[in-house]
């Protein structure tokens, strides 16, 4: 199966270990590295409002993550529940089907919409949900109003046009519902593209409240 996923690169900054507090692995200090650190305060000061709004960012960038890992996950087993009730279904067809077999846009298309494109969606919508929950308290609504799209890439399956439901078929079939769902340019890269699009947008706001 080709699996697509996008990098997600950023920088995570722990504050809690940067400022803990253990006397017991502390060097001992010289007159001469007191008046070196001196330096110090002027260049890890922070203050609240911009401790908060690392804070923000952070959140945003973990949600991020957690999104893309959750869409690709479900994607994953979907697909492969899907292949394996596919290949049973091609296994049932009758000789007057193996002989006048339907379109494969047609006889799978609805399944495909209810065992794949459906659980995607609605990783999509419980996203939104929960980015919307962690933004509610951040400005005046009206400023954020953060919105998630589900994305739809061939809603009628036409990269199955002019292939039949048959068992000589079948490889071919999931070759290229596979690529719809995970190759770029498909059901998951336009679906992170556009949460990466979201959160970069999200991203900026907070910046302007600086």
């Amino acid at each position: 199966m080709e699996f697509w996923r996008r990098l997600w690169s950023f920088f995570r900054r722990d504050f809690k270990a940067a400022f803990a507090k253990n006397t017991h692995s502390l060097p001992l200090v010289t007159n001469q590295d007191n008046a070196n650190q001196a330096l110090w305060p002027s260049q890890i000061h922070l203050n609240s409002k911009e401790l908060l709004l690392l804070q923000r960012r952070r959140a945003l960038l973990n949600w991020h993550d957690d999104f893309e890992s959750q869409i690709n996950g479900v994607a994953l087993d979907v697909v492969d529940s899907f292949a394996l009730r596919t290949r049973n279904q091609i296994q049932q067809l009758g000789l007057t089907r193996k002989v006048f077999a339907k379109p494969a846009a047609e006889a799978l298309g609805p399944a495909f919409n209810n065992q794949v494109r459906y659980p995607i969606s609605e990783k999509v919508r419980g996203a939104e949900a929960r980015l919307r929950e962690l933004t509610s308290t951040w400005a005046d609504p009206s400023n954020l109003k953060p919105s998630l799209r589900v994305i739809e890439i061939d809603p009628t399956l036409t990269i199955l046009r002019r292939i039949s439901l048959k068992s000589g078929n079948q490889e071919k079939i999931m070759e290229k519902l596979e690529k719809l769902v995970f190759a770029k340019g498909g059901i998951l890269d336009s679906q992170t593209a556009h949460s990466l699009t979201v959160v970069e947008d999200l991203l900026k706001k907070l910046d302007e409240l600086r």
